[in-house]
């Protein structure tokens, strides 16, 4: 009984949702490398935007820098 419910378990294991094992070889591998890919981009998007930046953009992070902006300081 045991050894049958670990076949059916490892059998499961490689077919997410009922896909067929290759299906899901693709997916398992897939989704890992978009998203490398996305966080990547993300890093790639902040570095570029740092380096344009300037002290009033870190003013206006803050509350108090925000005020200052609107009382036209």
């Amino acid at each position: 009984m045991a050894t049958r419910t670990i076949a059916d378990l490892s059998e499961i294991g490689g077919n997410i949702f009922g896909l067929g094992k290759s299906l899901t070889k693709v997916l398992s591998i897939g989704v890992p490398v978009i998203l490398a890919v996305v966080l990547v981009g993300v890093i790639v998007l902040l570095k570029n935007s740092a380096k344009s930046a300037d002290v009033s953009d870190l003013e206006m992070l803050t509350p108090a820098g925000r005020g200052l902006k609107l009382l036209g300081k």
